[in-house]
């Protein structure tokens, strides 16, 4: 095989890895579906307190939350938190990502969880947090305590 042909081939070869990875996509979960309940200072469950979710999937600069209402057990439950995008953006986003934030860049995935009803707050001002593998290795149950 000539020099010109191997160049030929190499190239379409090329093309077509680059074609298949920017029309192939793959769905990544970031944080696991989360039921959360509050608990109010009497130990009972507390109906219709706003519950906020934050989540930052730092390497690819996706981020993303939700409010919900607690039902009558004092329950909400978030949605698992994914995106499905193509293989291209999944090996070349961390890469510009890095380059655009420099020093400041994060990598890893965090979630935030809390009471946020004004006039009530979790208690001690503390909410539930988790990062990389403990967001989404498994569905997330978690007991806030709230307080007035």
């Amino acid at each position: 095989m000539t020099s010109v042909k191997l160049l030929s081939v190499l190239l379409i070869a090329f093309v077509l890895a680059i074609l298949v990875m920017a029309t192939a996509t793959k769905r990544r979960m970031f944080v696991s579906e989360c039921s959360v309940t509050v608990i109010g200072e009497s130990g009972r469950p507390v109906e219709n307190v706003r519950v906020s979710e934050l989540w930052n999937a730092y390497s690819y600069d996706l981020s993303g939350g939700q409010d919900l209402k607690t039902d009558r057990f004092g329950r909400a439950v978030f949605p698992r938190q994914e995106a499905t995008r193509s293989l291209m953006f999944w090996c070349v986003r961390p890469l510009t990502t890095r380059l655009s934030y420099g020093a400041h860049s994060s990598v890893g995935t965090s979630a935030f969880i809390s009471v946020s009803e004004p006039g009530q707050k979790t208690a001690n001002n503390r909410g539930f947090s988790c990062s990389d593998h403990e967001c989404a290795d498994r569905p997330l149950t978690v007991t806030l305590r709230a307080s007035n």
